[in-house]
């Protein structure tokens, strides 16, 4: 694809048909990110996974640790996974997985 934006700049990302491009983000802010490419481009196949520290309020609370395990890195996140297609012929699609 050309002519692809990533928060308002020009990125090398989607520049290679039948490849998957894979970017990392981290603490986009409220806002989320913008991603855009021409709408004459495409079928773009999208994965997106979210990561957003802690617990969520409505969820039943983890059981209790043994005073000997503490947790880190990715330990007690929400994690949101989400799947769209995205075409000039039908917009958006999306897919659970």
């Amino acid at each position: 694809m050309r002519n692809v934006q990533l928060q308002g700049e020009d990125a090398l990302l989607l520049d290679e048909a039948d490849r998957w491009s894979r970017m990392r983000w981290q603490a986009p802010g409220p806002d989320g990110i913008e991603l855009r490419w021409p709408a004459d481009d495409g079928p773009v196949e999208v994965q997106a996974a979210a990561g957003i520290d802690g617990w969520p309020k409505d969820a039943a609370p983890l059981p209790a640790r043994s005073a000997h395990i503490v947790p880190w890195s990715t330990s007690d996140m929400t994690w949101i996974l989400g799947a769209t297609r995205v075409s000039p012929e039908g917009g958006a699609h999306q897919g659970g997985r």
